[in-house]
């Protein structure tokens, strides 16, 4: 730990984060895993959000305020030392307007689905300027009008680590929604290029969507149904046990990730993961596995029969695996938030 961290009080923070438990996604579980984290430090947290939520799916270690008014919105801010924002959300903004130490958080773009900016982003983009912001890759720090501090998201290294030796597993696997902006495509034609080549591979696809159906019959007509399981839905535990199986993780997302932090889970279980050149996922992949063209079948074929054929190349990517994982620790992740936090109560009392 840092000594501006070790000379520091407890502190009051009002963390605000839009998306939220019981809801799953990239947002909600890094919330989760930094709540925790702040907590295991000693620091005092109270939790507003919009998302609404059954008695019996509540949780029990974290006081959380689900769409509060705005009576009870100042008066939480006013008992915060700082406010923190988990990703912007302009419903919860005009606390922030207190004068108080307010930080926020970017964990995805701040423009409409199609990159476009509207009149309520440049509106977030001006507001955003003036106050200390956290971005969570290079991609999304460059993509905003002013100045942020990046670091990238932490992973669950409770749930996901490696428990399955190498000489083990067996081809590869996609984890996420079945939706057209994730590319299983791009993947489903790769395996069909390497059974035309002689280097036929298995693929597990875990996630449910919309597109599944389509997806199932594009396998059929590539002639690679009996390569290709379609496994549904997972729990995380579940989802680290195929991991586990796998030698490589493919992510051929057509859209531009903001991080991806399953490219970590999948590092961390052991696999290779392999990603579109675009976005976060630079950053999440890292030196721990290649990059290709989103969209380009061909090249993800390549890259799977190089790393099959030339064992010396896959070990050169794994051996980047646990130092590219450290900085990614939920323990390392909070503690860089806590400085951010620090140094905005810092510049405050100036």
């Amino acid at each position: 730990m840092s000594s501006l961290l070790a000379k520091t009080k407890q502190m009051q923070i009002l963390f605000i984060s839009y998306a939220f438990h019981p809801q799953v996604g990239g947002i909600e579980s890094s919330a989760v895993m930094l709540l925790r984290e702040f907590l295991q430090r000693g620091h005092r947290v109270k939790v507003v959000t919009d998302v609404a939520c059954d008695d019996g799916d509540e949780l029990t270690w974290i006081d959380v305020i689900r769409r509060p008014g705005l009576g009870t919105q100042w008066r939480l801010a006013r008992e915060a030392d700082v406010i923190y924002h988990h990703n912007p959300a302009f419903r919860y903004w005009l606390p922030s307007c207190t004068g108080r130490n307010t930080v926020f958080s970017i964990h995805t773009w701040v423009s409409r689905a199609d990159r476009s900016i509207s009149w309520k982003d440049r509106l977030k983009h001006h507001v955003l300027k003036r106050f200390p912001c956290i971005s969570n890759s290079r991609a999304t720090a460059q993509h905003l009008s002013g100045e942020s501090v990046v670091i990238e998201n932490a992973y669950d290294d409770d749930v996901f680590r490696t428990t399955t030796d190498w000489s083990g597993r067996d081809g590869a696997v996609f984890v996420g929604r079945l939706v057209s902006d994730k590319g299983v495509p791009t993947a489903l034609r790769a395996i069909s290029n390497l059974q035309e080549c002689g280097q036929p591979m298995n693929l597990r696809i875990i996630g449910a969507g919309p597109d599944e159906d389509a997806l199932k019959r594009q396998a059929e007509s590539l002639g690679i149904s009996d390569r290709v399981q379609f496994l549904g839905r997972r729990e995380p535990a579940a989802v680290a046990e195929e991991l586990n199986r796998a030698k490589y993780l493919v992510i051929p997302s057509q859209w531009e990730e903001p991080f991806g932090i399953v490219a970590l889970e999948g590092i961390a279980c052991g696999c290779i993961p392999i990603g579109t050149n675009q976005g976060g996922l630079v950053d999440a992949i890292g030196p721990c596995g290649p990059l290709f063209e989103r969209g380009n079948g061909d090249q993800l074929a390549d890259w799977l029969d190089r790393l099959e054929s030339e064992p010396d190349l896959a070990s050169s990517y794994r051996s980047n695996h646990a130092s590219h994982l450290e900085k990614h620790s939920p323990r390392v992740v909070s503690e860089r938030h806590l400085e951010v936090f620090e140094h905005a109560i810092a510049r405050q009392d100036r």
